[in-house]
């Protein structure tokens, strides 16, 4: 693979697995009505930790990318890799299933589904995989505040 765009795909996914997340938690914080934010902010903590040990292990290096089949595979030297793993989605999917909406919570289940599923049909393809499951579940969040431009706004005032 050229030099280059290792280096595109290595940004590409620092923001990924770096930035999304803390977003990420931060806007499902923001659903919970303000009696119930500590108990995000638990997962938000987690989030920012698996954020800093992921970028520095990106910054630190090696990294690598290889096309392998249908998808690529990231190599990143990363000590305790699996926990960092679970972590990442303790946080990612842990705050959508500690929801007090039923329907975040719903989003959590499918999203731990589709982790696991994604898992299962290949481990070395989970990153670039899980990153095309994030698309799809972007185009539905993204359909759903253009039906209900307001419902967003006041589930953070419930």
């Amino acid at each position: 693979m050229v030099a280059g765009t290792v280096v595109v795909m290595i940004g590409v996914d620092a923001v990924r697995h770096v930035r999304v997340p803390k977003q990420w938690l931060l806007a499902v914080a923001a659903l919970e009505p303000t009696t119930r934010r500590a108990r995000a902010a638990v997962f938000t903590a987690i989030g920012a930790v698996v954020s800093v040990v992921l970028m520095y292990s990106l910054l630190r290096g090696p990294v690598t990318a290889a096309v392998n089949g249908h998808h690529i595979e990231y190599t990143v030297d990363l000590r305790f890799g699996g926990l960092i793993v679970v972590l990442y989605v303790v946080a990612t999917c842990g705050s959508l299933l500690m929801s007090h909406h039923l329907y975040v919570k719903w989003f959590g289940v499918v999203n731990l589904v589709a982790v696991a599923a994604l898992a299962w049909i290949d481990r070395t393809a989970l990153i670039s995989l899980w990153c095309g499951w994030a698309a799809v579940t972007s185009v539905c969040i993204a359909l759903h505040l253009r039906r209900h431009p307001t419902g967003a706004f006041a589930l953070a005032r419930a």
